[in-house]
């Protein structure tokens, strides 16, 4: 199977074999909507040798918190010698960087055959994937092409009926704190939310999850009782931040001692201390985790509370709903005090932006309410005429021209902060850096 997959040959013109095309056909299956579901992926998994169960899989769902967690569990599994395997979304910088082993993305020639293979599996049989169902079975291609000891799967919405979720028992599945977000496919509740993430959890797989609302974690425990799964909680209260500035922190963590990442943020010790537990529990089991110290100080994820300028500073952060943008004010007030930011902002529109604008007005100055360039991107003048109800100045504009008018307007030791959805953020560091 997986020879055939390699010397697949698309018999279109050559045009129609360029990476960059099959990422818009990729995108452009099923209207490129979300449906939740496991039909159609399984249906594709099984016509291409359901790859997914030769594989060994850490499995993480949540809210906030899964790209981080993932980072730091990849990155100390590879600094202890293993080949892994990580699929992560959405795409910040690179469309390729969902799928990668030890850091490294997918290059676009493997991400364009085994692309073309899977497209022309679904026409022959009849298949209807939506764009992320076939990139996780694309993942799963690739990983056991390459050979990968541990695939690091998140789920990217749910958990119960998200693809990823087509995989057998996890060596550990790993749950992030849950909030209110996919409220349209997930419920209106915690509880309800909790009960579609945790349908990662099962028969008889140790669950590790974050510490979090009790309303949330009622449902866990529920769950992993159900599933006669061993559930392990990351206590916040176990946590001793002993440094902790816009560079990094160094904590303890119950048996962990000067613990340092680079990531910055102080809910990034508390998604560190879910991956400490988490790898302590695989250690446990058989797993080698001797990187662990040089694992959690290299692993990065990016676009979360990341610099990408010092003078004037200039931070890039992916809160995409109130439960982050709670988290990001909270660390922005711990690191500046009362320090007025000017802000970029941009978000989708089926997220509770509302609820967004009401933790960060505080925090701004003024506001540069931008447009994501995605179907489900919130117009910015929608976005602007919420701060302006806040009492916040802000401005409608395009994304050049706001990240121009916040570098003109920034003197002595202001502050500029973009955040939102990530899906406009890479755009943010292509634009700085020209």
């Amino acid at each position: 199977m997986i020879l055939n997959i390699m010397t697949h040959k698309n018999t279109a013109d050559n045009k129609s074999c360029e990476p960059d095309n099959i990422i818009n056909r990729i995108k452009s299956l099923e209207g490129g909507r979300i449906r939740p579901g496991l039909k159609s992926v399984g249906e594709l998994c099984a016509a291409v040798g359901d790859p997914q169960k030769r594989l060994a899989f850490i499995h993480i769902a949540g809210t906030n918190g899964k790209g981080s967690v993932s980072s730091f569990i990849s990155s100390v599994l590879a600094a202890s010698g293993y080949k892994v395997g990580r699929f992560s979304s959405p795409a910040v910088i690179d469309p390729y960087e969902i799928i990668g082993i030890n850091g490294e993305s997918i290059i676009p020639d493997e991400y364009d055959r085994i692309g073309r293979y899977l497209l022309d599996v679904c026409g022959d049989r009849g298949i209807s994937p939506t764009p992320f169902e076939l990139e996780t079975v694309m993942a799963f291609l690739y990983f056991e092409k390459k050979g990968v000891d541990i695939a690091v799967l998140e789920a990217g919405m749910g958990g119960e009926n998200d693809s990823t979720n087509i995989i057998g028992a996890p060596l550990l599945s790993v749950i992030t704190e849950i909030g209110l977000d996919h409220m349209r496919f997930l419920g209106n509740t915690v509880s309800e939310i909790a009960l579609s993430k945790s349908g990662i959890i099962k028969q008889g797989a140790p669950v590790c999850a974050a510490d979090m609302s009790e309303e949330a974690l009622d449902v866990i425990r529920h769950k992993a009782k159900e599933s006669f799964s061993p559930l392990y909680i990351a206590e916040k209260k176990n946590i001793l931040i002993k440094k902790a500035d816009i560079y990094g922190s160094v904590f303890d963590f119950e048996n962990f001692r000067d613990i340092e990442i680079k990531m910055a943020g102080l809910h990034q010790t508390e998604n560190a201390a879910l991956s400490l537990k988490a790898l302590e529990i695989l250690g446990s089991r058989g797993t080698d985790i001797s990187g662990l110290k040089e694992g959690m100080r290299s692993a990065k994820n990016r676009c979360r509370m990341e610099i990408i300028c010092e003078k004037p500073l200039f931070i890039c952060d992916g809160a995409h709903n109130p439960h982050g943008a709670a988290a990001l004010r909270k660390s922005m007030e711990y690191f500046f005090g009362d320090k007025k930011l000017i802000l970029i902002m941009g978000v989708l529109r089926d997220k509770d932006y509302e609820g967004m604008a009401r933790e960060l007005a505080p925090l701004a100055k003024t506001v540069y309410a931008i447009t994501p360039k995605v179907s489900r991107g919130l117009d910015g003048e929608v976005l602007c005429s919420v701060f302006k109800g806040l009492g916040v100045p802000s401005e409608a504009s395009e994304l050049e021209d706001a990240c121009h008018m916040a570098l003109d307007r920034a003197c002595g030791d202001d502050i500029i902060l973009a955040c939102g959805s990530l899906s406009f953020l890479g755009e943010v560091t292509s634009i700085w850096k020209k």
